[in-house]
């Protein structure tokens, strides 16, 4: 295809796949949506008989400039293949952005010994920042450029080069918005796959801090008020249990004092007032109690988070979002349920341990799974439960704030090594298959209603498996085929009906190799922090709409940490002390 369009944070359809992409062009079908500015721009054949753009002027002084003919972007992300011809000192390969007209833009300006971020305001030049690189004629090089409000950043093959504010790019400066476009500086190239995406939103899944019951107030908004400093703006807090309520609203108001945007956690496999009376958990040997999803009660639920009720003394008691509402603290999302395809969530997934030689501990739920398998229909029973109650979680979430004015999400599903399941005789439902029930979509389930349709973001954590690969060459690839691997089944049974939202994802400060334990040092961890996020705009998942991202922190152990740790006066141990290790700086990356 020449050119993909797709319309600024589209609305997807339930029968064509969303795009992270709003621009897309490989140059099969010739150069349509390009405006030449300057140069001489035509689409050839590359030395492997690919199409490319291709800018052929040369000589001293001479410019090239292409524009994508469609209005200006404000927040976006720019991936384009750029191969210099006839580069030599002082030349240079050019991405536009935020370009006004020629007196007015930014730019990438990548030499043969350089790459440089430039701006121009009423034709004056000025280089705010520059990295040495090596660049060579006849190779082709992978440049991601993304801006949000006044900070930009630039990557070249997949490493971060540049990171920089600039105050002509605040929203209501001279830049704070304009067109993408390639360029030249006195020499030829080629470019290719030049894909233009929405920004993917950050934040900090920080659900242990309603565990704080026993510390003062002050102590858990201090943890958001550090966050806050630290550029953090988005926040995942949990309400997992009953009796944490008048905590989880003061975080609430806190953060939303902040002006962070909050998601809400609805824990359903420990918090007893979604079940009926005297529902007991599921005891299993190698795992905590949690209740059985098949035995929730969706009106039960719903009544929880809305319905005002009375206790034993006739008292009124009004559910938790009207508690919410009237505190003024409105949650900009819901995420209902957590990890509930892992028997670590869900007491329907049973223990499995093999008395047979030969066959393993633990079992894999998957398509191959026999519909009328012991156990399967306790599953899906709770399954279509868990749909309800994000159905009625809407219905509630509307009463309580307002027609869509607080988003749904389906709970992250699990992505969890078969290994892992074996090794502790556990069980796990594919996220494939968890999900096509949900829809309702499996050849199996017949009239049954589609749960997503209910939502407006579908949850999933991904954590890139260990041991981690840290080779420069590899190590972006490695993270981008596991993020596929996870995904593709899932886009391939249910479509992308709906963006996704990554609720977790994370990387550990140590890994096994060879049965050793070994450290991962903290800028390692920085380096695959930014190879994540990177990994969201690659081609290879471009039929994926992310919208918001979340790193996963512990309260009580450094494995994932972004905070440095220590031990209180009380003597705990804790994570959540608001400053950031070398990998937080991901968020300066990411600042919104």
């Amino acid at each position: 295809m020449a050119v993909t369009v797709i319309g600024l944070y589209p609305v997807p359809t339930e029968t064509a796949h969303a795009q992270t992409a709003i621009f897309a062009d490989d140059f099969d079908d010739g150069d349509d949506g390009w405006a030449p500015v300057e140069g001489h721009w035509r689409v050839v054949s590359d030395a492997s008989g690919n199409p490319v753009y291709e800018q052929a002027a040369t000589g001293s002084g001479v410019p090239g400039v292409s524009l994508i003919d469609l209005p200006p972007w404000q927040p976006f992300h720019v991936k384009v293949q750029v191969t210099p011809t006839d580069i030599q000192p002082g030349d240079a390969v050019r991405v536009f952005f935020r370009y006004e007209d020629q007196d007015n833009h930014y730019l990438v300006f990548l030499s043969e010994s350089s790459v440089q971020l430039r701006r121009r305001v009423n034709g004056s030049l000025t280089t705010i920042q520059e990295a040495p690189v090596n660049i060579e004629n006849g190779i082709s090089y992978q440049i991601d450029v993304e801006g949000r409000g006044n900070h930009f950043t630039v990557h070249v093959d997949h490493a971060q080069k540049l990171s920089a504010y600039d105050p002509y790019g605040r929203p209501g400066s001279v830049l704070a918005e304009g067109k993408i476009g390639l360029g030249t500086w006195q020499t030829g190239a080629q470019f290719d796959n030049v894909r233009v995406a929405n920004v993917v939103r950050m934040g900090v899944a920080q659900s242990h801090l309603s565990r704080w019951g026993q510390r003062s107030v002050e102590s858990q908004q201090h943890v958001l008020d550090a966050m806050d400093t630290a550029g953090i703006n988005r926040v995942r807090l949990a309400l997992p249990r009953p009796g944490r309520l008048s905590d989880v609203t003061e975080q609430v108001c806190h953060a939303k004092d902040n002006d962070m945007k909050v998601s809400l956690l609805l824990g359903l496999s420990t918090n007893e007032d979604y079940y009926p009376d005297g529902t007991t958990k599921a005891q299993r040997t190698n795992f905590d109690p949690v209740y059985r999803l098949s035995d929730l009660d969706p009106a039960k639920f719903e009544k929880a988070l809305y319905t005002t009720d009375t206790d034993k003394a006739g008292n009124e008691i009004d559910g938790y979002l009207e508690v919410l509402d009237n505190a003024g603290c409105v949650p900009d999302a819901l995420v209902i349920g957590n990890e509930l395809n892992w028997i670590g969530f869900n007491g329907d997934l049973p223990e499995v341990t093999s008395d047979q030689p030969g066959v393993p501990d633990g079992k894999i739920f998957d398509h191959d799974t026999p519909w009328g398998d012991a156990g399967y229909e306790q599953i899906r029973t709770g399954i279509d439960k868990w749909g309800q109650a994000i159905s009625r979680a809407r219905e509630a979430a509307d009463a309580a704030f307002g027609q869509d004015k607080v988003k749904i999400v389906t709970g992250g599903f699990a992505d969890i090594p078969h290994g892992h399941v074996r090794d502790r005789a556990g069980s796990y439902m594919a996220p494939q298959l968890f999900v096509q029930l949900l829809q309702g979509t499996h050849p199996n389930q017949s009239g049954r209603p589609d749960h997503i349709s209910d939502a407006d973001f579908i949850g999933t954590h991904i954590y890139p498996y260990r041991p981690y690969d840290l080779d420069p060459e590899r190590g972006y690839d490695t993270i981008r085929d596991h993020i596929a691997d996870v995904m593709d089944p899932v886009v391939d049974k249910i479509g992308a009906p709906k963006p996704f939202w990554i609720g977790e994802f994370g990387f550990r400060n140590r890994h096994r190799i060879d049965g050793v334990f070994e450290t991962v040092t903290e800028p390692e961890r920085l380096q695959l922090f930014r190879w994540f996020m990177l990994a969201l705009y690659d081609e290879k998942l471009a039929d994926i709409d992310w919208r918001e991202v979340y790193v996963y922190n512990f309260t009580d152990n450094d494995l994932l940490s972004i905070y440095e740790c220590e031990t209180t006066p009380e003597d705990e141990y804790v994570c959540e002390t608001g400053t950031l290790l070398d990998p937080g700086e991901v968020f300066r990356d990411y600042p919104y």
